[in-house]
This record gives C-alpha cells, sequence and structure tokens, in this order.
C-alpha cells in the first residue's frame, strides 16, 4: 500500500515546488514590482497557514493529542530557528529582504555594544553621559588592516583616533633609527594626543599582524563636541593639562609662549566652533603645486581638470620634509599615498632586477602613482638619496575628491582604460590579462558611477570570498523548504492529496525563488547554475515528499501528531519570522489582505475536495 503511494507523494512535491525553477527563470527576464511579489507571498503564507491548521493541527487535536502536537510544535520552531541562524551567519540572509534588514540590524547591535566597551576605555570618554556615549560608539568605524600596513607616517595629518580591537599595532620613531616605541593590543588606543591637539603625527604606526581596528575620524569627533557639553568639558580640561604642555614641548618643539597663545585660543574653538584648532600650522600647498600637476608626466588625469577642481585636488596634499635615507615604501606594502616631489632625489629599486640602476625621480616628478590607482602593492621600494621635501596625497582624500569632482572622475577613469594599467598589472602583479582587463572594466564602471576604485590587491581575493554566498542563499531556502516537504507527504493519507496545500506552497515558493535568483546573481552566480540550483531543490522537494508519506506511513498516532507538530512548528515559525516579514516590507498595507485571501482560498479548496 505504502510503495502506491510513493510516485503520488513525489508528484505532490514536485509540483509544489517546481514554481522554485519557474522562478529562477522568470528572474533572468523580469523583476516584479514589490506589491507584486509581497501579494504572491502573503498570499502563499495565508494559505500555509490554513493547510497547516487543517491537515496537521485539526487531526491531531481530533485525536486528542494536544500534548504531543504542542511538544513538536516547540521543537520545530526552535529547530528551524537554530538552522537558520547557522546558514544566516554563512551568508543565507541575503535570500530575502527582510532576513538581510534583520540581520545587519542585529551585527548593527552587537557592534555598538562592543564600540562601547572599547570607546569607555579612553578617559577623556569614560565619564560622559551614556546617551553621548552611545552617539560617539555608532560612529566608530571598522577597518581591517592586514600585517605590515602603515597607518599613518611621520608628518601626517592626524585626522583619525584609532582602537585596536585585534591584532598588534607597532608605534616607530623613525627620529631615534626605527625604532620601536610601543606595541599596541586589544582595547589599547594610539595616536591620541596628536589626534586631541590636531598636530602633525611625530610617530609612525604600522600593524604586526593582521588587525582589526575602530576609527574614530575628526569629523565624526567634532560632530560629538558639537552635541556633548560635557565631552567640550573633558576635552578642553585634557588640553590644558600639564601632559599635554610636555607633549607640544617634547615632540614639536614648540615654546612655552607659543603653547600659551594656543592654549588660549583652543577653549573658545572647543566651546564656540567644536572644534580644535591646529597646535600648529599645516604647510598648505602653494600654487607651485597646480603647476606641477599641471605638468607632471606621472599624473595625467590631474593635467586637463579646470582651475577651480585643479585648486580643490592641491589643498588636498600637505607637505612633509623626509632626511636623507628615508624609506618612503618598500616594495610588497600595500599604497595608500602617492608622492610629488618639490626638492631633492628619490630612488626607485626593483630589489628583483639586482644589477640594475635604480630609477631616479627629481623635483616635479611623482612616484607611487600606479600602485595608488590601483590599489596594488609597490612593486618598487623607494629611498630619498638625500633631504627631502614632498607633497603627500592619501587615498581616502583622492577618493572622496572622486566623489566630489566630476572631471576628476572622468580623467581617471580614462587612465584606468588607456593600457597602462592593465599593463602595469600583468608585468608588476603578475594578473593573466583576461584578469587585468576585468579588473580596469570593473574600476572604470565604479569610478563612472562615482564609487571606490576596487583594490587590485584584493580583486582575487574577493572573488573568492563571494563564491559562498549563493550557495548559503540556497542552503537557506532548502531549509525553508524541508517542512513543507515533510507535510506534503503526511498529507497523502489513503491517496488524499491536500490541494490546498500543493496551491499554497507553489504560490509561497515562486516570489521567494524569484527574489532570492536576483541575490545569487548579485553574488556572481550565473544565471545557468541559478536554474539549476533550484531544479535540484525541486527534486529533494519530491523525494523528502515521499520519505516523509514512509515515515508517516507506519508510525504510532501519537508520533504521528508529535512529527506533525515539528514540521507544522517549523513551518509556522518560518512563514512569521521570514515570509510574512519579507511581504510586509515590500507591501506594506496589502499583506493583510492578501494573507487573508490565501487563508480563505485554502479553507475553500480543503471544502471542495
Amino acid at each position: 500500500m505504502t510503495e502506491s503511494f510513493l510516485p503520488a507523494a513525489f508528484l505532490a512535491g514536485i509540483i509544489s515546488a517546481c514554481s522554485l525553477p519557474i522562478g529562477a527563470i522568470t528572474a533572468l527576464f523580469w523583476k516584479p514590482k514589490a506589491k507584486m511579489a509581497a501579494f504572491l507571498m502573503a498570499f502563499g503564507s495565508g494559505a500555509l497557514l490554513a493547510a497547516l491548521t487543517i491537515e496537521l493541527v485539526d487531526e491531531a487535536l481530533d485525536k486528542g493529542h494536544i500534548l504531543q502536537l504542542s511538544i513538536g510544535c516547540v521543537l520545530g520552531g526552535l529547530l528551524f530557528i537554530a538552522l537558520n541562524q547557522l546558514i544566516e551567519n554563512k551568508g543565507g540572509f541575503l535570500r530575502k529582504t527582510s532576513t538581510t534588514i534583520h540581520f545587519i540590524r542585529k551585527r548593527r547591535l552587537e557592534r555598538l555594544e562592543r564600540a562601547l566597551g572599547h570607546i569607555q576605555r579612553i578617559p577623556l570618554f569614560s565619564n560622559l553621559p551614556s546617551e553621548d556615549l552611545h552617539e560617539l560608539a555608532r560612529r566608530l568605524k571598522t577597518q581591517e588592516v592586514a600585517k605590515g600596513t602603515v597607518l599613518f607616517q611621520e608628518g601626517d595629518p592626524s585626522d583619525r583616533l584609532f582602537m585596536v580591537q585585534s591584532g598588534e599595532v607597532a608605534q616607530v620613531d623613525r627620529e631615534s633609527g626605527n625604532r620601536t616605541k610601543r606595541i599596541f593590543v586589544k582595547n589599547e588606543a594610539f595616536g591620541t594626543l596628536a589626534f586631541l591637539t590636531n598636530s602633525p603625527s611625530t610617530t609612525e604606526a604600522v600593524t604586526q599582524a593582521d588587525s582589526t581596528l575602530w576609527v574614530l575620524f575628526r569629523e565624526d569627533f567634532e560632530t560629538g563636541l558639537a552635541r556633548s557639553s560635557q565631552l567640550c568639558e573633558a576635552l578642553c580640561a585634557l588640553l590644558q593639562s600639564h601632559k599635554t604642555r610636555e607633549y607640544l614641548s617634547q615632540r614639536h618643539q614648540m615654546s612655552d609662549d607659543a603653547i600659551n597663545q594656543w592654549m588660549a585660543r583652543v577653549e573658545t574653538a572647543i566651546c564656540g566652533r567644536h572644534t580644535v584648532c591646529p597646535a600648529m600650522d599645516f604647510p598648505v600647498a602653494p600654487e607651485k603645486v597646480q603647476d606641477y600637476l599641471k605638468q607632471c608626466r606621472q599624473l595625467p588625469f590631474f593635467q586637463n581638470l579646470p582651475s577651480e577642481e585643479l585648486s580643490r585636488v592641491s589643498a588636498k596634499f600637505f607637505g612633509v620634509h623626509y632626511r636623507e635615507g628615508h624609506h618612503f615604501f618598500r616594495r610588497g606594502q600595500p599604497c595608500d599615498r602617492l608622492y610629488l616631489l618639490e626638492t631633492g632625489h628619490v630612488f626607485l629599486i626593483d630589489l628583483k632586477g639586482i644589477g640594475r640602476q635604480p630609477a631616479v625621480r627629481n623635483a616635479g616628478d611623482a612616484f607611487g602613482v600606479r600602485a595608488f590607482l590601483t590599489g596594488a602593492v609597490h612593486g618598487f621600494t623607494a629611498v630619498a638619496r638625500q633631504e627631502t621635501q614632498a607633497w603627500v596625497l592619501r587615498k581616502k582624500d583622492f577618493e572622496k575628491l572622486l566623489q566630489e569632482l566630476p572631471n576628476l572622475r572622468r580623467a581617471v577613469s580614462n587612465s584606468l582604460t588607456s593600457g597602462r594599467i592593465s599593463d602595469y598589472l600583468e608585468v608588476r602583479h603578475k594578473f593573466d590579462h583576461r584578469k587585468a582587463i576585468r579588473w580596469a572594466e570593473n574600476a572604470e564602471k565604479a569610478v563612472g558611477m562615482g564609487d571606490l576604485i576596487p583594490a587590485a590587491a584584493d580583486f582575487g581575493q574577493t572573488l573568492r570570498k563571494d563564491n559562498g554566498a549563493p550557495m548559503a542563499i540556497w542552503l537557506g531556502m532548502m531549509l525553508d523548504g524541508i517542512p513543507e516537504a515533510l507535510v506534503i507527504g503526511a498529507s497523502i493519507t489513503h491517496g488524499n492529496v491536500s490541494i490546498a496545500l500543493i496551491a499554497g506552497l507553489f504560490m509561497s515558493n515562486y516570489p521567494e525563488a524569484l527574489s532570492s535568483s536576483v541575490g545569487m546573481r548579485q553574488q556572481g552566480m550565473s544565471g545557468a547554475n541559478v536554474v539549476w540550483l533550484w531544479t535540484i531543490l525541486m527534486l529533494l522537494t519530491g523525494i523528502c515528499s515521499a520519505l516523509g508519506r514512509i515515515y508517516f506511513q507506519g508510525v504510532p498516532p501519537t508520533i504521528y501528531s508529535f512529527t506533525g507538530g515539528i514540521a507544522a512548528g517549523s513551518m509556522l515559525t518560518m512563514i512569521a519570522q521570514t515570509m510574512l516579514p519579507e511581504a510586509y516590507y515590500k507591501g506594506g498595507s496589502i499583506v493583510g489582505v492578501s494573507t487573508l485571501l490565501g487563508f480563505l482560498t485554502a479553507i475553500v479548496f480543503s471544502a471542495m475536495h
């Protein structure tokens, strides 16, 4: 008898899930409007709710198996939540907009708690009211950096305050012969006094291991000053302290008179303008820098800019004096700045080409340009041949200029596709030709849309990293479908198939596959592979339905009610946790009516059947 029902159970499962590959195929050509997708999803949810009530819950209640049903429902719900959490952590949260939003919101809350724990350890912030602490913690950025990354160099503007989340950072004093002054580890902040006094960095910070940092940018700090009078008072007290006076005197050789004058100004600036006036003036790029930018052969993307844009670009350069023998960068280090020489000479040494004469850069030349543009690591080591004055542009300032200046975007876009950049990646970084061309095309598109240039050093790694997300989305949908298949198997009793259940599943699977397929395509999976995966899931649904039929056929009534409760609890949790929130997010008030229509439709189908 059981074997005669297996084809029926398999076919019922196939019919209920055939809308999965149909939805995937549809996603290749059409994306439904949000309200239409919400209507279909809510309609399917209502139909499933009615079918579950009729097929599983009502039958168990008629037999008096309330306890077994209740325990099964609770276990099924908990099982779904646990497995769903596991898959979401692997990228399965991308399968629906609502699960994506929930996942991101949860991660934000977890991140906020971690940020609060770090920021409270800084004495300046430790006694602030909780609302001020929360505001600052929300503004902290997370930065993941590889071992050997230079976070800032001597002479850099101190516009960021760093805290170690994990890893190690060394503070290096170049004046004392590259001596490491201190190693900063988890929960420690560094660059604090330079940041708070708004003075140039006097040391260099280099990561000693792969590290994760919290970063507070100056503009976010100043926003915190504007919101918190207590923070202004605490900062004024710190900047008027002996510790600050000693720092400015010893590290910046400021005289007592200069320090006194600055301290007299800084309190007014903090309380009145909510900013910290610089303890000393930064070198301002003269008009001569604009002339260098117009003529420098290594910087073609600056040469034909309108005067207004060129002026804004030159304003982002800051001047630094370097001693003879200074290493600007070493081969293999990440690149986060380019250099424009005003005086002196710099050797570019290719350590692979032993015996070759080093290339020389003179006044008016730039170096580190192609690594700067591509985000690749340096292919040379650059050393000052004599005392040198250079103008420096940091990567983050350049990226901000790209987003703000349309003519600069076009000029950089043209440089990226000129062929020199792809040749550089092939020769210096061993990209194959196709990969180099693909990077250049992606970079050109990103710049044209106002986005950041993708880092060539991370290009291959990012592609490999994202490959797991489509499979996680698919596994998430499989998790949603397992209890559905079991319920189908359970519904086939003495040859009777729940038409209402099959119809509800068909209607709910279609919009789910449609929206999830879009997410899988966005994660880099081909359309053919997406359709193939949903076809596999359809076949698995049929097989699970047949297996469910075998299992439910032979179990005692109490075990039937208990197992049916597990399936029902899992499906009810899935509907409440993923389907209805997704439908409401996309359709708003339409969800109530469409859920009711689906519920009534299933009732009518059940009565007719």
